[in-house]
């Protein structure tokens, strides 16, 4: 297999954002085309985009193999004691896919006091309690106020809380064994990582249906922001938006051109478009209303996260990223 590097020519830049560390930017990508050709099913050109976690070994190797984590790059993961042994197994120069570690677990020690028992017990919320009763409107028997709760704790109440708190206490000592091993095993897990994984990234593919003797693509990222009240969108919108428009080289008929961006924040949301007699003022102002068109509906869509239908056949986003900031503020009250 044939691969060729090369400088991507800068067209400019469009909103680049404050200056801070925290700010997103986008820096001068490099383009690797491929030889290898790909059967295109389409009539247009295939736009594809994924995060990569990091590269280990020589870059422009790594650049060159790109595989998926598993069983190759996996975070030890822990959960409520349920522990999965971690994997680092990479011997050649490797890129590899996926979202970049979330860091160590915490160990939550969730024993319930007596008191938080009767809380749960009478099913107490906003102030009040209430006690089960199947013959009544959706369960709901005689209500109290919370101040009541340890009131009406009954001496059976206080065996099965014993015996909650027995049985509980043993589960815990259980997980927290299981907790000791996944420390150990994601603190050398962790330590490789840092040593041996650089060059976070993110990676665009553009492969035509027919030649494409020249052509521009835009790059944007930013952080999807989302304002939810009991579950109902309130609000959305993609803030600090930064983009870069890159000259593509000329692309043969299902070759691939690959757009790389090294040491980026891949946990961001990413997206790409394909210029057709448009600018990227204009393409981004489409897609920066489609979040409010969207919202704005009658009959809400399930997927609010989405792109103008005008574009969709030559632009793609990664879903929003963990960086993303989502809101769902709920009180029944």
């Amino acid at each position: 297999m044939l691969w060729m590097v090369l400088g991507a020519v800068q067209f400019g830049f469009a909103n680049e954002g404050a200056k801070d560390p925290k700010s997103l930017s986008i820096p001068e990508p490099v383009v690797v085309l491929s030889d290898e050709i790909v059967k295109t099913q389409s009539s247009g050109t295939l736009l594809g985009i994924e995060r990569v976690s990091g590269c280990f070994g020589a870059l422009e190797q790594a650049r060159q193999n790109v595989r998926p984590p598993e069983g190759l790059l996996v975070e030890p993961f822990y959960q409520s004691g349920q522990y999965v042994k971690g994997s680092f197994a990479l011997v050649n120069p490797t890129c590899v896919l996926g979202d970049r570690p979330v860091g160590k677990a915490a160990f939550v020690h969730d024993l319930m006091d007596f008191e938080y028992y009767m809380y749960a017990e009478f099913e107490c919320g906003c102030g009040s309690c209430m006690i089960y009763d199947p013959k009544a409107e959706y369960g709901v028997g005689e209500t109290f106020d919370e101040s009541e709760a340890l009131e009406r704790a009954t001496e059976q109440h206080k065996k099965e809380y014993l015996v909650y708190k027995k049985q509980r206490t043993q589960e815990l000592a259980t997980h927290n064994r299981q907790y000791k091993v996944y420390e150990k095993d994601h603190r050398i897990w962790s330590a490789r990582y840092s040593a041996e994984i650089n060059n976070e990234s993110v990676r665009v593919s553009i492969t035509p249906s027919e030649n494409l003797k020249s052509g521009v693509v835009t790059l944007y990222a930013f952080v999807w922001e989302q304002s939810m009240w009991c579950g109902d969108t309130a609000s959305i919108s993609r803030t600090k938006l930064v983009s870069r428009e890159i000259v593509l080289p000329p692309i043969a008929k299902g070759e691939t051109a690959h757009v790389w961006l090294h040491d980026v924040d891949s946990q961001a949301s990413w997206g790409a478009v394909l210029h057709q007699d448009d600018s990227t003022d204009s393409i981004l102002l489409q897609i920066q209303q489609e979040a409010d068109r969207r919202n704005g509906l009658q009959e809400p869509q399930k997927d609010l996260y989405g792109l103008p239908p005008a574009l969709q056949h030559r632009a793609t986003e990664l879903p929003p990223g963990t960086n993303s900031i989502i809101y769902d503020d709920c009180c029944a009250c």
